[in-house]
């Protein structure tokens, strides 16, 4: 406690009184994860807008946008957050480091965001992108479980139990199988298919 107390005076200091560094960008970037870590939002959503800000295209400002969208999730500005979540993809394609390590959490996190917000369009982009890029991912099997129970919620079970059995067939040992297996029981249920829904659960 007593060091990020340590950091967070150092880093103001520096924000406020050389407002031209070079050094400016990390720094609020800095900030963004210090007051994340006390659960600031507002703050830490305010440092994250700055770190893109003031700093040139680079893996930190991918994270900046990572970051910034994780706040508006957690203030549960999800319009925002998928906004800022697509930018990490759209943007840093050239950067390798920022598509392996950020690409597969920020569709997932689009995933979540979307059908949070009610957004379904952009959490089924986002899982195609996913089943294109990453199919043996467990964020891609999380992401197919969540979309199609959101799918079912909605009124189509037929198009979420399509889904459901294309990865049963797919991945047949997927830790998650019996997961989808019960979603997919859920459909038939839903539209009174009982026999279908017996046979399913069995």
């Amino acid at each position: 406690t007593n060091a990020l107390e340590l950091a967070l005076k150092s880093l103001r200091d520096l924000t406020n009184r050389f407002p031209s560094s070079p050094l400016l960008g990390k720094a609020h970037l800095d900030l963004g994860w210090c007051f994340w870590l006390t659960t600031n939002m507002p703050e830490s959503q305010t440092n994250f807008q700055l770190a893109i800000q003031y700093l040139p295209f680079c893996a930190d400002q991918a994270i900046a946008y990572f970051k910034l969208a994780d706040t508006e999730f957690r203030l549960t500005n999800y319009a925002g957050a998928i906004a800022n979540y697509s930018n990490v993809v759209a943007k840093f394609s050239s950067v390798p480091e920022v598509e392996t390590n950020l690409f597969e959490p920020a569709l997932y996190q689009i995933v979540q965001a979307g059908v949070t917000n009610g957004d379904l369009a952009a959490a089924t982009n986002a899982l195609a992108q996913l089943l294109a890029w990453y199919p043996n991912s467990f964020h891609t099997d999380g992401a197919l479980l969540v979309v199609g129970l959101e799918i079912t919620r909605q009124g189509d079970p037929a198009r979420a139990r399509r889904m459901f059995t294309e990865f049963a067939n797919t991945a047949p040992n997927d830790p998650l199988r019996p997961a989808v297996e019960l979603a997919k029981a859920r459909t038939y249920e839903q539209e009174n298919l009982l026999i279908d829904a017996l046979k399913q659960y069995e």
